[in-house]
């Protein structure tokens, strides 16, 4: 609990809001170089002797910053006594920045999720997960991108077959793509831009026949109904 240091005569208490990403420092803050009136060094709150003194908590900033991570914070204003405490926050202007968090009631989000670092070690999930993917409809030769990632791929193609360049720059290990050859009568060929497509066969000939196609970062794979 953080109590005032012979606060008998406040006045008024004010608040101020902020974002930043380095630690406060106490002799830019309109600090005195006054003797602390606090001999127990709290670090939290000092009472700094002369006008317009000031101590921001630095140990909490210290702590707690890492590179260029943001904090919202909450200053607290001790009226006449001119001491802040610095709070850290959780959010600024409705986003939310934090480390890690624990939410015990349902979580929803009306927006998309975007996730950085991906998705390591082990993942819970104790109710049903759904999700759906982007499925679209291929009707002549493309190069395939990273725009592509994950989705489902219906060859439709306008002439007698589709072909699909697969690249080997601006790919990240991982990439992954699934091909529906669509219509009868019709084939679909995979091409590496270098090197040779590691699978049983370079194309899918029958309607509905389908494959999933891969870069392991430095070759690529297909499996499903490969013909050659």
């Amino acid at each position: 609990m953080i109590k005032p240091v012979d606060f008998n005569n406040l006045q008024s208490m004010g608040f101020s809001e902020g974002i930043a990403s380095d630690p406060p420092d106490a002799t830019s803050q309109n600090s005195s170089s006054g003797e602390l009136s606090d001999s127990t060094l709290d670090s939290i709150q000092q009472n700094y002797e002369g006008v317009k003194s000031t101590f921001l908590d630095y140990a909490i900033w210290l702590d707690n910053l890492s590179g260029d991570r943001k904090r919202p914070f909450l200053d607290v204003h001790l009226i006449p006594f001119t001491t802040a405490i610095r709070l850290p926050v959780v959010s600024n202007a409705y986003d939310v920045y934090a480390d890690k968090g624990t939410f015990y009631e349902d979580v929803s989000i009306q927006g998309s999720v975007s996730i950085g670092g991906g998705i390591t070690g082990k993942l819970s999930i104790g109710g049903e997960a759904s999700f759906s993917r982007s499925i679209e409809s291929i009707t002549s030769d493309r190069i395939i991108s990273i725009s592509d990632k994950s989705k489902i791929l219906h060859i439709k193609p306008t002439g007698e077959s589709v072909k699909l360049i697969l690249p080997v720059t601006n790919m990240e290990s991982g990439f992954f793509i699934e091909v529906v050859n669509c219509t009868e009568g019709k084939y679909t060929t995979l091409e590496p831009e270098q090197g040779e497509l590691k699978a049983k066969g370079t194309g899918l000939s029958q309607p509905y026949s389908a494959a999933t196609v891969y870069w392991d970062g430095s070759q690529w794979y297909a499996i499903g109904d490969l013909t050659t």
